[in-house]
């Protein structure tokens, strides 16, 4: 987060940014979703840098098994930075949502000291929904951001 500070200093703050944080905060996790380059990754940057999060412990991560390691007795936020990339194998998909289930129901829904912020691209998302038969409808109207 540190290497970000520069970059974050010249970020400004849009409508998307409000959202991001407004769904953060009523569902504990949120979806971003856009292209390469459209700044998503700023976006959640600039969100974990604010001041309500400076007592949180932050984490990035990069796989499902990763996310099972962490103990939730402190305020976490945790953020898989292009969620689902390289791994389009059907069984990999299948850990990650069963992974991301388990999680939301055990430790952000029942909390309000774990947030979870993903960034994927368009079509790796598209792709792992229809994997899985997964309705993206309801997704964008909890926690998927474009």
């Amino acid at each position: 987060m540190k290497d970000f500070g520069q970059v974050d200093a010249q970020y400004v703050e849009t409508h998307l940014t409000k959202e991001c944080e407004s769904r953060l905060h009523r569902f504990g996790l949120i979806l971003l979703i856009g292209e390469q380059g459209s700044g998503k990754t700023s976006t959640v940057v600039h969100i974990m840098r604010k001041r309500q999060y400076d007592d949180w412990i932050k984490h990035k991560i990069t796989s499902w098994v990763e996310i099972l390691a962490f103990n939730f007795k402190e305020k976490t936020v945790i953020y898989a930075d292009n969620l689902f990339d390289g791994f389009m194998y059907q069984q990999e998909v299948d850990k990650w949502w069963d992974t991301l289930c388990y999680f939301y129901f055990e430790y952000i829904k029942p909390a309000v000291n774990v947030g979870l912020i993903i960034t994927a691209k368009q079509d790796v998302v598209d792709k792992a929904c229809a994997f899985n038969e997964i309705d993206i409808w309801t997704l964008e109207q909890t926690c998927c951001i474009r």
